[in-house]
Order: structure tokens, then sequence, then C-alpha cells
């Protein structure tokens, strides 16, 4: 082969690639720059698809079958999230240590509000609000709780591997 082909054959340097002879090296800032934009819209997106839904919902009076899809991708969405930082051992709230009691506050607060929205956009009656509330706190405590036990276990697994290897 003649150095004319060689060259035909390499990949054009992007301009956030730093070239060093002949190898790329990846700007980390400009790579983490990406990350973060990119994670950004992800929430952007999430939170239309949510408004959307409630609008859809409470609103329009649509039906379910009019707004279901967006309201499982969400879900879905969602749920990946929480399993991919259990199984990294990424906790998402590692700057306020996690008790049984913020918790339970935590929850409390939440399920306070979600009823007063939810009160206020169905206009539902007492019965039905405080079986809403009471659900949606045990909902949220238990998986809280869980979120919160597995990621503390899959970190002390880590911890417990590099402790090993030093």
């Amino acid at each position: 082969m003649n150095n004319k082909t060689i060259e035909k054959e390499k990949p054009q340097v992007q301009s956030d690639d730093i070239k060093t002879g002949n190898t790329e090296i990846k700007d980390e800032r400009i790579e983490l720059q990406k990350i973060k934009i990119k994670s950004n819209a992800y929430t952007i997106l999430a939170n239309l698809i949510l408004v959307s839904v409630v609008i859809q919902k409470f609103f329009f009076n649509a039906p379910d079958e009019q707004y279901m899809f967006e309201f499982i991708c969400f879900i879905i969405a969602s749920i990946y999230i929480v399993i991919k930082n259990i199984t990294l051992g990424i906790d998402t709230k590692s700057n306020k240590p996690q008790t049984t009691t913020r918790l339970l506050l935590n929850s409390l607060l939440l399920s306070l509000v979600a009823t007063i929205v939810f009160a206020f956009l169905s206009g539902e009656n007492s019965k039905i609000l405080l079986i809403f509330f009471i659900a949606f706190m045990a909902f949220t405590f238990i998986g809280n709780y869980l979120i919160y036990y597995f990621t503390k276990k899959k970190q002390d697994e880590i911890i417990s591997e590099l402790d090993k290897e030093e």
C-alpha cells in the first residue's frame, strides 16, 4: 500500500478532537458539555411530555388512548434512568444523607403537593383524595427507600472492590 491509500482510510478529525501524531484524543471538556446538553434536553422533553399528558387528561378530557403512549414512554425512560443509576451505584441524592425520617418527610411533602394538584385538576371528593394521598405516600416512600437501599448496597460493593485492589 502506498501512503495515499492509508491517508484516505483515516477518519477525519472532528473539531472537538485533538490530533497528536497518528492518534486522536477526545477533548473531555467538550465531551462532558455534549453529555450535559443531551441531559438537559432529555429533562426538558420529559417535562414537556408530562405537561402534555396532564393537559390532555385534565383540561381537554381526552380519552386515555390519546395520551397513553406518551405517558408510557415517560415511565419507561424514568425507570431506565433509576435502574441504570442503581446498577452503577450512583447516588442521585449524595449531597444529603438519607435517613428513614428524611425519606418519610420527603414522601409526606411530595404526597401533599401531589394531592393538592390532583384535587385542583380533578375535583374529586375527600374520600378519593385521602386514598390518593395514602397510596401516593406509600408508593413514594417505598420507592425512594428501595432506590436508596439498592444504591447504597452497590456503592458498598464498589468500595469493597476498591479496598481489595489496594
